[in-house]
């Protein structure tokens, strides 16, 4: 039997942009990038505590989530716990 894989990465057009977010459950952190490019510092990102975004959602300066985003999100968020 295999075991099934949880999404970790999403990537999303929002006001002109590709913004991106990497799920980093090791550390227990959401890695959101407004800009897609070469993210090979920790500059490229910044990051937010899971805890954090599901007591306060995304961060403004992301825009509003896709529908598909935050259902994906939640639904493997929820698989960590």
């Amino acid at each position: 039997m295999t075991e099934a894989t949880i999404p970790t990465a999403w990537m999303w057009a929002s006001q002109g942009e590709v913004r991106g977010l990497r799920l980093d459950a090791e550390a227990g952190q959401l890695r959101w990038y407004d800009t897609i490019g070469c993210h090979c510092t920790d500059e490229a990102y910044f990051g937010q505590l899971i805890g954090d975004y599901l007591c306060d959602g995304a961060p403004a300066v992301m825009g509003p989530l896709p529908a598909d985003v935050e259902a994906e999100l939640a639904a493997t968020l929820a698989q960590l716990r």
